[in-house]
Order: C-alpha cells, then sequence, then structure tokens
C-alpha cells in the first residue's frame, strides 16, 4: 500500500510564481483547465477600447471560442466587470462562434459566486478555482470548476427568446438553409428562437442548433430503448450523446438527404407519432 503524502497547497506567490506564469501553463495545454478539445487561439489578445484578453481558447471544431481572464487571489469587482466586458467584445467581433466567458481565480470568494451565479442566468460563463500545490518537483496546479456554463437546454422552464429567419441568416446563413432543409424534409416549418430553431406548432422534442459549417439535429425525449445507436453506426451517422440527448451532425444538404429515413423515424418517436397512424400519443409535452 502505497504511503499517504501531504500535500503543501497554498497561494502561486507564496511559492515565487505570478500571473504570467499561470498563464503560460494554460496556455501550454489549455485543457488543464477542464475544458475539453480546444486549443490557445491568441495569447494577451488587445480589445478595441483598452486592455488586453488573457487567453482566448477555441474548440477543435471550429464553433465555440472561451474568453479566459486569470487572477492571483480573490475575484474582485474589476475582474467579473473585465471578463464579461471582453466576452461582449469577443462576441460581437466574431458573432459566427458560440462564445462563453472564463474567470479563474485562486479565491472566488462566496459574496463573488452569487454575483456570477446571477450573471449565469443570462449569459455563458464558467468560474474556475486554481489551487497551487508545493511538490519536490516544483509547482503544481489543479483547476476546480465552481460555476459550470449553463447550457440552453429544453427551455422547459421558461418560454425562448423569439427571432426571425433573418436573424439566423445574418449570423449563420449556408448553416440556417441546411436546418431548413431538415425541417422541410419533415414537411414541418421552421420556428426561430434565439437559442435554436425549432418547428412551428411542435414540442420541442428535436430542435436544431445550427454551427459552422454544420447543424446538430438535438433529439430531447427520445425514447432509450430503441436501438438507435446501432442503426445510426451501421449507416455511419456523426452522432455525440450529452445529458442524455442525441445529437446528430449534418454537413450537406446530401448527407441529410442520405440519412433522412433515420432522422425522421427519430423525429417521429421523439415526437410521440404513432408510425402508423401519425396521431400523437400520449407521450410527455416538451417545451413551448
Amino acid at each position: 500500500m502505497a504511503e499517504f503524502v501531504e500535500l503543501e497547497t497554498g497561494s502561486l506567490r507564496a511559492f515565487g510564481r505570478d500571473e504570467k506564469w499561470l498563464q503560460e501553463r494554460i496556455a501550454e495545454n489549455p485543457e488543464i483547465l477542464g475544458i475539453r478539445d480546444v486549443f490557445l487561439h491568441t495569447r494577451e489578445r488587445r480589445q478595441p477600447r483598452a486592455g488586453c484578453l488573457d487567453l482566448l481558447l477555441e474548440t477543435k471544431s471550429n464553433d465555440k471560442r472561451y474568453e479566459v481572464e486569470i487572477q492571483l487571489g480573490a475575484t474582485d469587482p474589476s475582474h467579473i466587470i473585465r471578463t464579461i466586458e471582453y466576452w461582449d467584445l469577443e462576441r460581437q467581433r466574431s458573432p459566427q462562434y458560440d462564445h462563453c466567458a472564463v474567470i479563474v481565480a485562486e479565491d472566488i470568494t462566496s459574496r463573488f459566486f452569487n454575483v456570477i451565479g446571477l450573471f449565469n442566468r443570462h449569459l455563458p460563463i464558467i468560474a474556475i478555482n486554481v489551487t497551487a500545490v508545493k511538490t519536490q518537483e516544483g509547482v503544481g496546479l489543479v483547476f476546480t470548476h465552481v460555476l459550470n456554463e449553463r447550457t440552453p437546454d429544453d427551455d422547459s422552464e421558461s418560454p425562448a427568446e423569439q427571432a426571425d429567419q433573418r436573424y439566423w441568416l445574418e449570423r449563420w446563413e449556408k448553416e440556417t438553409k441546411l436546418a431548413e432543409h431538415v425541417c422541410n424534409k419533415l414537411g414541418q416549418k421552421p420556428r426561430y428562437t434565439k437559442n435554436y430553431i425549432g418547428m412551428e406548432g411542435r414540442r420541442n422534442s428535436m430542435i436544431i442548433h445550427p454551427r459552422k459549417n454544420k447543424i446538430l439535429l438535438r433529439y430531447i425525449k427520445l425514447p432509450p430503448a430503441k436501438g438507435w445507436e446501432k442503426a445510426m453506426e451501421e449507416q455511419g451517422v456523426d452522432v455525440d450523446t450529452r445529458r442524455g440527448h442525441y445529437w446528430l451532425s449534418m454537413h450537406s444538404t446530401q448527407e441529410i438527404d442520405k440519412h433522412i429515413e433515420i432522422i425522421r423515424a427519430m423525429y417521429r418517436a421523439a415526437e410521440g407519432l404513432d408510425e402508423s397512424s401519425g396521431e400523437e400519443t400520449e407521450s410527455g409535452d416538451g417545451a413551448d
């Protein structure tokens, strides 16, 4: 049995390290923050009015960016405001990406945790506590997520904010047309909100998220015991499962047409539609 080793923890400054050192360590390997599939886009990215964003990260799928602000010691109002301001500036600068603000600090006090939590209800933000650990080899880092991004789910708690076709075409023209192609294939009229594209008069059992060079078909209320994974594997469908949902990636109208049968079958099952009659079953309603 290995011996118990008590680790020495403390502030980075107490261990002879500064904010630049911490920034360098994250820049070398951004995934140590606990954010998957990201790479460093820019370090100390200058902002239009003043100041520099510490780190700009981007997903390897090139559809989302993270605006990371680092602070030694405890969070303070200026740190929070600066993080949100840089997030908003980058969002305006590159609207073709999803954006998420990231606060990294050694001490996220309860007072400011509550403040960040309030912001988290209205904008995507992650709060990460960093702890320095001293060993014989040097100084290590432990990153703990104290507040995760609040992702748009099925909007069951409140109605989604409505938008129109122009709102989406200005941001994701090609991808919006792909979403509309899916709706047309399913015999449904698109319904535009600011979070996703749904279908008029339907439950949110399947909604569509335009992303860079693709769309994601998200099935929210799909019965689990249908063997969907095997069917999609056999057909070569690009699928992911997150939070109990199926996410199908479609990159072109040709790909949609190729897989339209399984898209339609999964949609009907998620909607609770009987295949023979087209009537709805008594499965629970989704969000409005």
